[in-house]
């Protein structure tokens, strides 16, 4: 990861002291070349976390625009640094970092938002380089801006790599080491698709409750209210946002919906609950898994616990506002719950490889050390949890990762040691779930629409 060349004051017009947090840039670009830059730089940056803390002084429009700017950034970045390599003829960790981040903004914006007039793009990227590179920044920026557009669009700027690996980490934007991995475990087409589909924007994805009337009766709702919505390929449950969202639309679904992916719905229902079923969900917050249930069921006895006071309150709250009163726990391993259940879930911390499509800037945080990072503390959470499933109940083990080591390869470690567990293969019961078998787990693989997730679940058949 380059080291940061920023100053942040070198784009803003001020700072305001008395909130410590609040910084006003001088546009939506040089918005979006500091949070791009931040992203890169800083492993503990998040960018909803940014965006919700540094734009509340742009309109709505331009908020979107920063919004398109960074993650499209993001999401392309290898093949940005492909052509600006080709047209400096220099060596990429020869420009200077903050040069780098602007080059990289604009060039994404000249080749994918072709009616901005490049002259505005230009001006703003070599004003820019002025006010934080070195002599001679500004020229450097403008002659490389100025080739690139000539040609508005990837598609005429090919790749020449004869190298397979490294002709699809460019193309499509990915470390090679994920690309190899992917190739290895689902094979050439299947790998393709998960390139393209991580490149896509993450829709608005909305979890309907069968209790409030179901998907049909909230998009009439929805319609009435002005927001374009389709149903889901994937989750029965979802709707698909496709008109821009209003202002408005935050209140509408605080009071009614929730927003969930839709692989996410159904990494939470596989496998299908049954009427009355005992559920332990053993890191809930901020609530997805436990909405994705009651959804489809909401005649299901579920006891929601996380590791931290301030999660349970925000799950709390979640739940206040969607009409559930749950029974809520605030506990590392979920101690203190006697009760032994029918079903109980534990969500991973994990490298969230399968949300690379909403979370671009994690393909360039991740290594191979990083897929292994969890796997110690998450098998002392799942053996933690062993106690809490009834006999002939399930330990559904849930990652939004689909690398093996982070879920199956858990599972199979704790198998070796508590022979009263066995895998458990469910009936898959939503036909157009995009289902990958890996030995006993199941990967919901990304596409268009969903992130992707390893569901990894064992059967207690005795005690010990």
């Amino acid at each position: 990861m380059p080291k940061s060349g920023l100053s942040p004051r070198k784009w803003v017009k001020a700072e305001k002291e008395s909130t410590k947090n609040t910084v006003l840039f001088q546009s939506a670009r040089s918005a979006a070349w500091w949070i791009v830059e931040k992203l890169l730089t800083d492993k503990y940056s998040n960018h909803d976390q940014l965006f919700d803390r540094f734009l509340s002084f742009f309109s709505q429009r331009d908020k979107a625009k920063i919004r398109k700017l960074v993650l499209g950034t993001l999401r392309w970045l290898s093949r940005l640094d492909y052509i600006i390599e080709q047209i400096s003829n220099r060596e990429l960790d020869k420009i200077q970092p903050t040069i780098m981040t602007i080059l990289r903004v604009s060039t994404y914006e000249l080749l994918e938002l072709p009616r901005t007039p490049a002259y505005a793009i230009l001006s703003e990227a070599v004003e820019g380089a002025k006010a934080v590179g070195k002599r001679g920044a500004g020229s450097f920026v403008n002659a490389i801006l100025r080739k690139i557009a000539t040609k508005r669009s990837f598609e005429k700027w090919p790749i020449e790599e004869s190298d397979l690996i490294k002709k699809l980490s460019i193309e499509y934007s990915h470390p090679e080491f994920l690309i190899k991995r992917w190739l290895k475990l689902f094979g050439y087409e299947q790998t393709l698709s998960i390139l393209k589909s991580n490149n896509e924007e993450h829709p608005v994805t909305i979890l309907t409750f069968k209790s409030k009337g179901g998907r049909e009766y909230a998009a009439e709702h929805l319609i009435e209210a002005g927001i374009d919505v389709e149903p889901s390929f994937v989750s029965p449950l979802a709707l698909i946002v496709k008109s821009k969202l209003p202002a408005s639309l935050g209140k509408i679904i605080a009071d009614n919906y929730y927003v969930q992916d839709s692989g996410g719905q159904m990494a939470a229902l596989t496998p299908l609950p049954f009427e009355g079923e005992n559920i332990l969900d053993a890191a809930a917050s901020p609530g997805g898994k436990t909405f994705s249930l009651l959804a489809f069921n909401n005649n299901l006895n579920i006891v929601a616990n996380d590791a931290s006071v301030k999660r349970v309150a925000l799950l709390a709250q979640n739940a206040s506002r969607l009409g559930f009163n749950l029974d809520l726990c605030a506990s590392r391993y979920a101690e203190g719950i006697e009760e032994k259940f029918d079903r109980v879930i534990a969500d991973l911390p994990c490298s969230g490889t399968g949300t690379l499509k909403k979370n671009p800037e994690i393909k360039w945080r991740i290594s191979e050390e990083t897929i292994n990072k969890f796997k110690s503390e998450n098998y002392k959470f799942i053996e933690k949890l062993k106690d809490k499933v009834k006999v002939g109940g399930l330990l559904v083990i849930i990652t939004c990762s689909i690398e093996p080591e982070e879920n199956l390869e858990i599972a199979q470690q704790f198998l070796e040691k508590y022979r009263n567990f066995t895998f458990y293969i469910p009936r898959v019961a939503f036909p157009n779930v995009r289902f990958y078998r890996i030995s006993s787990s199941l990967v919901i693989l990304p596409t268009k629409e969903n992130d992707g997730y390893s569901i990894t679940i064992l059967r207690k058949v005795a005690d010990e």
